[in-house]
């Protein structure tokens, strides 16, 4: 009798779930980040049905692909013809717009959210740090991914200002924080030597691009790579 409840207990005792956890590069500013996500969301979706109860850990970590940006916002578009020139503008929009359109028809509703991005490339760009603070405020909150979320569709999607501390105030609002007490965090130096510390730090790290991802805290990937690419390894990892 004791034998058989031993052996009932060791049949049904779970089989504990692999964590895969995956760090994030990436500046709020960057539509290839923006990109890079949605197609991470769609491989972490098809991985969990192909392996069912693993989890995915993520956490977004701070870069600055431009940090001579000023703190006051600069017209978006006549920063990018100053970066890039007028000719490559010329193409490199219209590219990331159909790029946008070609994740709407490709990938699969599977997240709970629409995976959609319509880019527009009109309004303000500035210093990127504020919406970084606000991404490790919201950290400690639990809510760094849907920030993170948010603050991609208001810059790239809606033409906010994320370089604004009342746009960043509405966006925090808008995940479920409060708006006043964002306000006055922003409005402080709180986490702003953390934050830059960060930046330095990957910065340091020969970093020369974002999205960067490490994944398993074993491999690496560099750039918004298709959902495939992610979906291989993650069957490599979970072998």
């Amino acid at each position: 009798m004791l034998l058989t409840k031993h052996l009932f207990r060791t049949m049904t005792t779970a089989i504990p779930s692999k964590v895969v956890t995956i760090d994030i590069v990436s500046d709020t500013i960057c539509p290839w980040c923006f990109v890079g996500k949605r197609r991470l969301e769609t491989a972490i979706a098809q991985a969990i049905k192909a392996h069912p109860g693993t989890k995915f850990e993520t956490v977004w970590h701070p870069y600055e692909l431009d940090p001579t940006l000023p703190k006051e916002s600069v017209d978006k578009h006549a920063n990018y013809v100053k970066k890039f020139g007028e000719e490559r503008m010329k193409q490199m929009l219209p590219y990331m717009e159909n790029i946008g359109r070609l994740l709407i028809a490709s990938s699969p509703q599977s997240t709970g959210k629409a995976e959609n991005i319509s880019f527009n490339f009109g309004g303000r760009v500035g210093n990127t740090t504020d919406s970084h603070r606000l991404v490790w405020w919201a950290t400690k909150q639990g809510k760094q991914d849907e920030m993170v979320e948010e603050l991609f569709r208001h810059y790239f999607e809606q033409e906010r200002d994320v370089a604004d501390v009342e746009t960043l105030a509405e966006i925090a609002r808008k995940v479920g924080l409060d708006r006043n007490a964002t306000l006055a965090f922003l409005q402080s130096d709180e986490g702003r030597a953390e934050v830059k510390a960060e930046i330095y730090r990957n910065m340091g790290k020969s970093i020369s691009g974002v999205p960067h991802f490490m994944i398993d805290k074993r491999y690496t990937l560099s750039g918004a790579q298709p959902p495939e690419t992610f979906v291989e390894l993650f069957d490599e990892i979970l072998a």
